[in-house]
């Protein structure tokens, strides 16, 4: 649920939603404009992955949450230095 509150959010900062305060609103407005997907499609990541899944092996996959990059950034930082084998 979280990522349908921040594409709303996004929208919201964009003015793509002049006038609709509320999540449902901007979600009805989609659905009538005839893309309810924007909100609920683009939170399927697998559907995306997938396809990197299909062409490279696991192990050149390395995935990381946003939340955990804002909580503790150099963290990961460090954690993509070590994937990539590059000195930090």
């Amino acid at each position: 649920m979280s990522r349908v509150y921040y594409h709303y959010l996004f929208n919201q900062r964009n003015n793509k939603h002049e006038g609709e305060k509320s999540l449902l609103k901007a979600i009805e407005a989609d659905q009538k404009q005839g893309y309810p997907e924007q909100y609920f499609e683009k939170g399927l990541y697998y559907y995306y992955l997938k396809k990197y899944f299909d062409i490279f092996d696991r192990q050149n996959i390395k995935l990381f949450l946003f939340e955990d990059f804002t909580s503790d950034p150099l963290k990961v930082v460090k954690d993509i230095f070590t994937f990539l084998n590059v000195d930090s």
